[in-house]
């Protein structure tokens, strides 16, 4: 059938208000300092879905273009080309999205709990004997622990990943 498309799962997990509660309470009975951030442009990030997605050039991307690359060839108007990323406000962007960023807190020996996939912790954090939660709701995360001297790290490398 012309122009339909099958998608993959299109979700992003959303974070529990409970959990966010657990989070805020654990983090207050430990009397813990909190830094928090948002990720820029966080959906361009992944790799693309894995049906293509094509565009077509039009004035304002080729004004932009040449304007970013001015030793580049001008690009043809109503060229067609494929992204290689993710695009915000394609349905499986924010899938694609939570499945990079999961990925990367897992490597940081983080790890999500059992009933509340938004929320990770650590209680041994890169080998310091030091316990860290992080809070993630789609693009945003707060990073609770008793010392910014391994909190201030843990953000370092969340962000640079």
């Amino acid at each position: 059938m012309r122009g339909s498309v099958t998608l993959a799962e299109t979700y992003e997990s959303s974070l529990e208000q409970n959990a966010s509660r657990v989070f805020w309470a654990a983090t207050a009975l430990k009397n813990w300092k909190t830094i928090g951030a948002d990720a820029a442009n966080a959906f361009a990030e992944p790799d693309a879905p894995v049906a293509p997605l094509y565009v077509r050039i039009d004035e304002q991307y080729r004004e932009w273009y040449s304007a970013k690359y001015p030793d580049h060839p001008k690009l043809k108007l109503r060229a067609v080309m494929c992204v290689k990323k993710a695009l915000q406000g394609h349905p499986e962007s924010p899938c694609l999205w939570a499945i990079l960023i999961d990925d990367i807190i897992q490597k940081l020996n983080l790890q999500p709990c059992t009933h509340e996939p938004n929320l990770y912790y650590s209680n041994n954090y890169n080998d310091t004997g030091k316990e860290v939660l992080i809070l993630r709701q789609v693009d945003d995360f707060a990073i609770s622990c008793a010392d910014e001297e391994v909190s201030q790290p843990a953000f370092r490398q969340l962000i640079q990943k």
